[in-house]
């Protein structure tokens, strides 16, 4: 039986990649896609997603969330993304009129509610449309199976040195996440820094039909330096790619928690690693991948656009 998934995210250059990842995963089936602000504000984000599932020919539907954080003043990654979050490429004809009164919290509960089977949460931007819905509808908790997660790194951060941009830009929605109860799987930065896309990969990817040249077009517009000879960190293919294909990861069960208060280390998320004295277990942390089948994975599902 497949795997029935929720995608909450905000593309994002490695967002695209997920998606499209997704959309040729045959092992699960995608309900819903939620959008929110993050890597660009949440008009361009859910632009981004239609664009992406009408690119992809998916009978998906998507849903604009949330404008802002819960507490913070938005805050974006355009200097890494681009104006538009894809680098130079903007989607054309993309009509948001319909979509100006999206309820997103509605969406999610009556897709979860309505599920025979539990479904799993895959937010790959910030947490701030899971954060309303378990804060709203705390029953939607016993339909949710997991929520595996783009975000966050033991080892520090990437926005400053202790917190990643997911976390970071909404940390009391981290928060409620890791403290709801529900099984978190974490793709943060101890394993998505070593998930890299190399040139003869991208050489490859840009002669797929449909879809080779805007990844194409989206990676080369990425001015932010990467690791060596490498092109890009594929962050949020891994939070989907962990739920088929567990045995390609290495994983640590541990208690993972967010730092709310700290001058220098607010969006933190900090691990229980003690050996005696810890707390329950709520996460289980990626630290490692096999980076030979993981490429392999990622380039098979892509070239089923052909």
């Amino acid at each position: 039986m497949n795997k029935k998934i929720i995608i909450d995210c905000d593309p994002g250059i490695d967002d695209a990649f997920a998606l499209l990842y997704a959309f040729k995963e045959p092992s699960i089936d995608i309900e819903l896609i939620t959008t929110v602000s993050g890597n660009v504000s949440v008009d361009k984000t859910t632009a981004n997603a239609i664009g992406m599932v009408n690119m992809a020919k998916q009978d998906i539907r998507v849903v604009r969330g949330a404008r802002r954080p819960l507490v913070d003043n938005p805050r974006f990654a355009d200097n890494i993304h681009g104006v538009s979050g894809l680098g130079t490429y903007t989607f054309e004809g993309i009509d948001l009129q319909s979509h100006e009164h999206d309820d997103v919290v509605r969406e999610l509960y009556e897709a979860i509610m309505n599920s025979e089977e539990k479904i799993t949460l895959v937010p790959i931007g910030p947490f701030t449309n899971i954060a309303r819905l378990l804060l709203l509808h705390p029953e939607v908790k016993d339909k949710i199976e997991a929520i595996s997660i783009m975000g966050g790194g033991i080892k520090g951060g990437n926005y400053n040195m202790a917190a990643e941009f997911n976390v970071v830009v909404d940390p009391e929605a981290a928060a409620v996440m890791f403290n709801s109860g529900i099984p978190i799987i974490m793709a943060g930065l101890d394993v998505t820094e070593k998930a890299l896309l190399y040139p003869a990969q991208l050489e490859e990817i840009a002669k797929i039909p449909t879809i080779g040249a805007f990844l194409e077009e989206i990676v080369k517009s990425n001015p932010r330096p990467q690791r060596g000879d490498s092109l890009l960190q594929l962050n949020d293919v891994l939070a989907i790619m962990v739920l088929t294909h567990p045995e390609i990861f290495t994983i640590e069960d541990l208690y993972v928690d967010v730092e709310l208060y700290g001058s220098v280390s607010r969006g933190w998320t900090l691990a229980d690693q003690r050996r005696y004295d810890r707390h329950p277990i709520n996460t289980k942390v990626m630290t490692d991948l096999d980076y030979t089948k993981f490429s392999e994975l990622l380039m098979e599902r892509l070239h089923r656009y052909e």
